[in-house]
């Protein structure tokens, strides 16, 4: 008994001496996520001019303040119309979505009987020599002279206000004060309410 319990330890300690080799490692390769880079237009583009945005998109009839109509009829093969709720932190807003080709590129703001206001969400909702989403503020300038950011810097966003239209800008860098927003800042939303 006492040869088998030596034999026993024996082998224990020479299992635990062995050199101890470890599983080759897998290492984590941190995948980067491609950061998109706005930069200016290679050509002065046209100021927005919401009736031609909504012809482009074949839905002329949901001007804002045009009675609405019945949304079935305006839908086209790739593109539906859909009511939806909108939230944000404060409130929330029945909306309805045009979606082209799966993707949600204005936002309409109903009333009951007609359009209130609307917001292009996406640079495929708007004709090319046009300025849209994702254009930068240096091109803003150019196709509005007057253009200057206005209010306080809000989750990262700044506003800036022409007659009958807001740029949303991702101004996430610029300063608190909005002194200077960087020419290379891009539009993300643009927002049309007449009164």
């Amino acid at each position: 008994m006492k040869k088998t319990t030596l034999l026993f330890i024996i082998v224990l300690t020479s299992i635990s001496c062995k050199e101890n080799k470890e599983l080759p490692s897998v290492e984590t390769q941190e995948t980067e996520i491609p950061k998109i880079v706005y930069s200016k237009s290679d050509h002065t583009l046209q100021a927005f001019d919401l009736t031609e945005v909504l012809k482009y998109n074949g839905i002329a009839s949901l001007d804002i303040g045009e009675e609405l109509p019945d949304l079935k009829t305006l839908e086209k093969k790739g593109q539906t119309l859909r009511r939806d709720v909108y939230r944000t932190a404060e409130v929330s807003f029945d909306v309805i979505y045009l979606n082209k080709n799966g993707k949600d590129i204005i936002r309409f703001y109903p009333d009951i009987t007609y359009m209130f206001m609307m917001t292009i969400l996406e640079p495929e909702a708007v004709p090319e020599n046009m300025i849209k989403p994702t254009n930068v503020f240096a091109d803003l300038k150019e196709t509005y002279p007057n253009a200057a950011a206005v209010g306080s810097v809000m989750q990262g966003d700044v506003f800036v206000r022409q007659p009958d239209v807001t740029f949303r800008l991702d101004a996430k860098n610029a300063s608190p004060t909005i002194v200077q927003i960087p020419e290379q800042t891009a539009i993300l939303e643009i927002t049309v309410q007449r009164k």
